[in-house]
């Protein structure tokens, strides 16, 4: 009804040949192979490739390491990209990050030390140098406590009042007036403005020695170790983490060296109170030396961390500006489409990694569907070559063969269609030139023409044989003829008839007696070389017998008439009574023809069409009488017939022919 794929396939096989249909098969394996290659490959892109859009590019990643390695990168990629993200997200906050200050020191401590020391020796000389060595006599033969008693007498010329004495209110007398000349020459403005100058220094020693204790350090270095965490975008620098670790440890020095610093001041500030003290109750003399060299050991050593300090930091600071100078957002979008692509292709290279089998698999399969297809290619260009020629004439002898048989209007054609593993013979149709599409060939293809077709197809094949190639070929038809007209019955006989000298031999087997009747009506005398092999049921199954062309020729009557002679002379043992039943009636209807159609008797049933001839005085009463009896024994419902003998059966043939053919 409709020519369909396995169909193709078959008629391609059987239209080829065998080294064409090996071909054509080997084509069928590979292209089999190369869907099965296909199919693997579209389930790893599917599980092992999904979201991978590059294929080959993904194929030849090269992974260097262990992936503990890499897993360390991927996190430093994936913190970077986060980190510049953030920084994208908001770069006048990152402009306005705290920066790590760098700090400053009092400097000249020696200087200072220096200064101390010249106050602590300046004394007050007078150019009056009677008043001065008469004082001085005086206060060193009067007096005890020889470094205060200036002070105490300077002190004492202001209590004094008038020409008494302001503790025991006598008066004095003229030589203490003339003493009391004396001090008062002594202690005049130029004393009181050495004694002022003096203690204004004195008065801002301890101020400013306070000053070099540098109590912010401390807190600049506080304040300072976050201000160097606020740059995340600079820790995937080596240098800077190193920069970084590097002025940790400085501010641990300088904390270290601030500590022993604190420790010194505090002894050098007690030393200087009490020289402070010193030339306090002297003023106009020179007092103590501020001795104190551990002092400017231990300063030194703080100013040298401070340096080493600020060294590192200005180095972090440089680093610093340089990062802010590039804040603008083309930059750092194109850092973080940098970022994005590194973090990128390092999960790319962990995947190639983790699915280094899957990876390995599919490079094999795409070096096999390579060869696979170069394999393909040749052996379909050969396929193609080898078959254009032959098919073309194939076709022509299909279209002769097919009107030789009776179907002239049709126009039978080719088309090579590539589509499934094996290239196939698709086989088209026209009408009249009209094409016919394979869902429409019922409509116009009737049953015969359809066999026609199927048996031009491969009456084809069997002309294109050589000479040689047919005398030693065995043709093996099976019913070639069926659902044939008397017409196309006739042209199938004339077509085999024309071919079977030249093959070493035909083999026909057919169920289709018109067939049979037909040719050898038409081999007429014919028949040599002929052998006829008839399947007969017996008892114990069914055999192949020798025929002859009667069993075929011969209607079914006389071929009952042939079974009941060869019964009866024991060539077989077949059940014959129908055969006999059968046998007298149509002998009855035979004989007496032209009574039965004038009288309309010819659809009477046989018991009644012998009561009418019986009636019409046709038959006689014997007759009519042996005829009855012969009806009842032969009758399947009664088992006369089963119940008898073989010999008896044999008798009632003998005797049944011999009424026929003696009293009827």
């Amino acid at each position: 009804m409709t020519i369909e794929r396995a169909n193709q396939e078959k008629i391609t096989r059987f239209v080829l040949g065998e080294g064409s249909v090996q071909t054509a098969q080997n084509i069928g394996t590979l292209n089999s192979l190369l869907r099965a290659i296909n199919k693997e490959q579209r389930e790893i892109e599917t599980t092992g490739f999904s979201g991978i859009s590059d294929i080959p590019t993904f194929l030849s990643v090269q992974v260097q390491g262990s992936s503990t390695d890499l897993d360390q990168e991927i996190v430093i990629a994936a913190n970077d990209l986060v980190t510049k993200k953030k920084l994208f997200g908001d770069l006048d906050a990152a402009v306005n990050r705290q920066e790590p200050q760098p700090i400053t020191l009092p400097n000249n401590l020696e200087g200072f030390i220096a200064e101390v020391n010249q106050c602590l020796k300046s004394a007050f000389l007078r150019p009056q140098q009677d008043a001065s060595a008469i004082i001085q006599h005086h206060i060193r033969e009067m007096t005890r406590n020889h470094t205060t008693t200036q002070n105490w007498l300077r002190q004492g010329l202001d209590e004094l009042v008038g020409k008494n004495c302001p503790f025991c209110g006598q008066p004095l007398i003229e030589e203490a007036s003339t003493l009391i000349d004396l001090y008062r020459a002594f202690f005049d403005d130029a004393f009181n403005r050495f004694v002022a100058e003096i203690r204004a220094t004195l008065s801002q020693l301890s101020g400013r020695f306070s000053h070099f204790r540098c109590l912010k350090i401390p807190d600049f270095l506080q304040n300072n170790s976050p201000a160097l965490e606020q740059y995340p975008e600079l820790n995937q620098q080596n240098d800077f983490q190193e920069k970084i670790v590097s002025a940790k440890l400085a501010a641990n020095a300088l904390r270290e060296r601030w500590n022993a610093w604190q420790l010194k001041h505090e002894d050098a500030e007690r030393l200087l109170a009490a020289r402070i003290r010193e030339k306090e109750s002297a003023v106009y003399a020179e007092t103590s030396q501020w001795e104190c060299p551990h002092t400017i050991q231990a300063y030194g050593e703080l100013c040298l961390a401070t340096i080493e300090y600020n060294s590192i930091l200005q180095e972090v600071l440089d680093r610093i500006h340089q990062f802010k100078a590039a804040l603008d957002r083309p930059t750092i979008a194109g850092q973080v489409s940098e970022a994005q692509r590194r973090y990128s292709e390092l999960g790319l290279k962990r995947r190639r990694q983790l699915s280094a089998n899957i990876c390995e698999r599919y490079t094999q399969l795409s070096e096999q569907k390579e060869e696979t297809e170069g394999v393909l290619a040749h052996l379909q260009e050969q396929l193609e070559r080898e078959q254009t020629q032959f098919l073309d004439n194939y076709f022509e002898l299909i279209n002769s063969i097919f009107s030789r048989l009776g179907s002239t209007p049709f126009r039978i054609a080719k088309r090579v269609s590539r589509r499934g593993n094996m290239p196939v013979i698709q086989i088209t149709a026209s009408f009249f030139d009209v094409p016919i599409s394979h869902d429409k060939l019922q409509a116009f293809f009737s049953e015969s023409d359809r066999r026609a077709l199927a048996l031009s197809i491969f009456w084809a094949k069997v002309d294109s044989l050589s000479l040689q190639e047919k005398q030693q070929t065995i043709l093996i038809l099976d019913d070639p003829v069926t659902s044939f007209d008397d017409g196309r019955i006739d042209r199938t006989i004339r077509l085999m008839n024309a071919s079977r000298p030249v093959f070493r031999q035909v083999i026909v087997l057919s169920h289709y007696p018109r067939y049979l009747k037909s040719f050898f009506e038409r081999a007429h005398l014919q028949t040599q070389g002929i052998r006829l092999i008839q399947l007969i049921r017996t008892e114990d199954g069914s055999q192949l017998c020798d025929a002859s062309p009667a069993d075929f020729v011969e209607s079914d009557h006389h071929i009952k008439f042939r079974k009941i002679s060869e019964f009866i002379e024991r060539r077989h043992t077949e059940d014959i009574s129908l055969d006999l039943r059968i046998y007298l009636e149509t002998e009855v209807k035979s004989r007496y023809r032209k009574q039965i159609s004038d009288n309309n008797l010819g659809n009477f049933a046989f018991k009644d069409l012998l009561d009418r001839l019986f009636e019409l005085g046709i038959l006689t009463a014997e007759v009519r009488g042996e005829i009855e009896e012969y009806r009842l024994s032969l009758n399947p419902d009664h088992h006369t017939w089963t119940n008898r003998s073989q010999e008896e059966r044999i008798g009632i043939a003998t005797d049944l022919l011999d009424f026929i053919y003696n009293r009827l």
